[in-house]
C-alpha cells in the first residue's frame, strides 16, 4: 500500500491488534508458533508505507534555476480493503486503512560547483488515520502526529535543459522523529533510520524544451534499513520486547509524461512503479528466537498524472494510483495527491 510521502514516506509503524489472526510465523529456534497479532502488525505490513517515501513526481529531476527555493504543499489520500499475504488468499473481509497525509516540503538550490549543480531539501509528513483501521474484521488501534522527518541531498551529472536530458543522484536519510509508541498497531512514525539512494535519467524521446515533446523519465531506489528495536510482541508466556530487522527493498519507477504546452509546463503522463524486497524478520531476545513476519514490499502500481504552471510561479499537480499486485502488505484501491509548488 502507497502511503506517500511521495518522496512517501511517512513510514506508518505497526505495532500489535486486538484479534489473533491465523497467519502464523514458526520462531527457527524454539518451535513456538505465534499468530499475526502476537508479531505486530510493523512486521506485516508497515514496511511496505516506507518503501514509498521517495515516490517521484513528473518533472522532479528538472534542474531548477541556481539560487532558487521551492516550498511544496501536498495532501495525499489512500485507501485499502485488501490485504494481500505472501502465500494464500487475500484478506478481504472486514479490512479497511485509508489514511490522510498532508506533507511539506523545502527545496534549495545553490549556485554550481564547477558546472555541477546541487541543492538539499526536507520533507515534513504528517499523517492522520481517517475512520475505522481493521484487518479481517479485527480492529487496528492508530496512532496519528507528525511523521519521520527525511533530509535529502542531491546533484546532476548531466543537465541539458534545452536536449531535456539529466542525470541525477539523490541521497535521502529518514531520521525516526516521528510519533511512536509500540501499544498501537498503526504508528506516524517507524522508529528507526532508513536510507534511500536514488539514481534517475530523464530523456526527451521527441521534440525540446521550447517544443511540445514526450519524455521518459526512470528512476531506481535502493531502501536500506535500521533496526527497530522497541517492538513489543505477545505471546504464550507475556508480552516480550523484540527487534524488527528488515532486508533492503528495491523499486523502479518510469513515467512518460507529454509535455503539450512548454510554456507553462503542462503536461499529461502515465506511469508504473515495481518494488521488491523488504523481507521482515523479528528477534526476540529472551527466546533467543527469530521469526519471518510474512511482511514483504512486493508491489507493482499503475500511475496517471496531470500539471502545470498556473502563475510564473506556481504550479499544480495531481496524481491518481492504484496497486495491481501485492505480496506481503495492504493493496492500494485508491492513492489520489494533489501538490502546489511556489517558486521564489
Amino acid at each position: 500500500m502507497n502511503i506517500n510521502v511521495k518522496i512517501n514516506r511517512c513510514g506508518i509503524a505497526a505495532k500489535k491488534t486486538r484479534r489473533r489472526r491465523q497467519i502464523t510465523m514458526k520462531f527457527t529456534s524454539t518451535g513456538l508458533r505465534v499468530g499475526a497479532a502476537a508479531i505486530g502488525m510493523t512486521a506485516l505490513f508497515g514496511l511496505s508505507h516506507a518503501a514509498h517515501a521517495t515516490n517521484i513526481q513528473v518533472g522532479d529531476f528538472v534542474t531548477p534555476p541556481a539560487g532558487v527555493n521551492v516550498f511544496l504543499a501536498y495532501n495525499d489520500f489512500t485507501t485499502s480493503n485488501t490485504y494481500s499475504p505472501t502465500s494464500g488468499s487475500d484478506i478481504t473481509h472486514g479490512t479497511r486503512l485509508q489514511t490522510d497525509v498532508p506533507i511539506l516540503r523545502y527545496v534549495h538550490e545553490f549556485q554550481p560547483i564547477d558546472g555541477i549543480p546541487f541543492g538539499v531539501q526536507v520533507i515534513q509528513p504528517i499523517v492522520a488515520f481517517t475512520g475505522n483501521q481493521e484487518l479481517g474484521g479485527g480492529g487496528l488501534t492508530h496512532q496519528g502526529g507528525v511523521g519521520d522527518t527525511i533530509l535529502s541531498a542531491f546533484t546532476w551529472l548531466i543537465s541539458k535543459p534545452l536536449e531535456v536530458q539529466y542525470l541525477n543522484f539523490t541521497y535521502f536519510l529518514t531520521v525516526p522523529t516521528g510519533s511512536y509508541n509500540h501499544n498501537y498497531a498503526l504508528n506516524a512514525g517507524n522508529n528507526r533510520f532508513e536510507n534511500d539512494l536514488q539514481v534517475d535519467y530523464t530523456q526527451a524521446l521527441f521534440g525540446n524544451a521550447k517544443t511540445v515533446h514526450m519524455n521518459i523519465e526512470l528512476t531506481g531506489d535502493a531502501y536500506i534499513y535500521g533496526n527497530n528495536n522497541d517492538m513489543l510482541v505477545a505471546t504464550a508466556f507475556g508480552a516480550q520486547k523484540a527487534t524488527l530487522k528488515t532486508n533492503n527493498t528495491y523499486q523502479i519507477q518510469a513515467w512518460l509524461p507529454y509535455v503539450f504546452s512548454p510554456a507553462t509546463a503542462g503536461y499529461v503522463a502515465i506511469g508504473v512503479s515495481k518494488t521488491f524486497g523488504g523481507k521482515g524478520t523479528v528477534y526476540i531476545p529472551a527466546f533467543g528466537a527469530s521469526a519471518d513476519t510474512g511482511g514483504r514490499t512486493d508491489e507493482t502500481q499503475l500511475r496517471i498524472a496531470a500539471g502545470s504552471f498556473v502563475s510564473p510561479t506556481l504550479f499544480l499537480s495531481a496524481e491518481l494510483a492504484r496497486d495491481v499486485e501485492v505480496k506481503g502488505g495492504f493493496k492500494t484501491a485508491a492513492f489520489f495527491e494533489i501538490r502546489a509548488a511556489k517558486f521564489f
